[in-house]
């Protein structure tokens, strides 16, 4: 929990902001993830993943600073980064957001490690009823092919389609077996799977 009356000094804008104050910059801004899942918080596992794609830092790489900040983690570019606003400069945040990263004592995971991780995250938050299936499939199978097709995930783009084709037939040739009773159970059974295959990376210390 963050400590009382604790305030950041950001040297970017010269304002301090106060846990309370930071956590209402979450509300904003938009996220690559799907309506379902916005409630979930933007997490170091999703970062050092979006890193691993590629994918421009923008209001995701703020908002998990904020929540860093709240969480009770501390310093200097992590509350840089927390306390930037639009427009974005995705060269100066993804700066920030790697010394950030550092600061904090982020686990350093290869391209395919951070990627299996947050897929596993994704698929954990699914399982607990925290963001939708089906939806968080389809964004593990978006991944997929952004990331140039790795074996590791490949069953989840079959079992999206899979899906896809069985709420209009009852025939499919992705995944073998699957039929429109047991689909979900067998998307559940190889999350679990999934999930029980990655090691779990470290937070990072307070």
């Amino acid at each position: 929990m963050p400590r009382a009356g604790v305030s950041v000094y950001t040297a970017t804008n010269r304002r301090l902001w106060s846990p309370s104050r930071l956590s209402g910059k979450l509300l904003g801004g938009s996220s690559r993830r799907t309506t379902s899942q916005s409630m979930v918080e933007v997490t170091t596992a999703r970062i050092l993943a979006d890193r691993a794609l590629q994918e421009p830092c923008g209001q995701q790489c703020v908002n998990w600073a904020v929540s860093m900040l709240v969480a009770g983690h501390d310093g200097r570019y992590l509350a840089m980064l927390a306390g930037l606003s639009p427009p974005y400069n995705h060269f100066e945040l993804a700066d920030l957001r790697d010394r950030a990263l550092a600061e904090v004592g982020a686990p350093e995971l290869t391209d395919v490690e951070a990627v299996r991780a947050y897929v596993a995250e994704l698929l954990q938050f699914a399982l607990a009823g925290e963001a939708d299936l089906i939806e968080t499939l389809g964004e593990v199978k978006d991944m997929y092919i952004a990331y140039g097709y790795p074996r590791d995930i490949q069953d989840f783009y079959s079992l999206y389609f899979a899906y896809d084709a069985l709420r209009d037939s009852v025939v499919q040739w992705y995944w073998n077996g699957a039929t429109q009773e047991n689909i979900i159970d067998l998307i559940r059974a190889r999350a679990r799977q999934f999930i029980s295959e990655v090691p779990a990376p470290p937070n990072p210390p307070l």
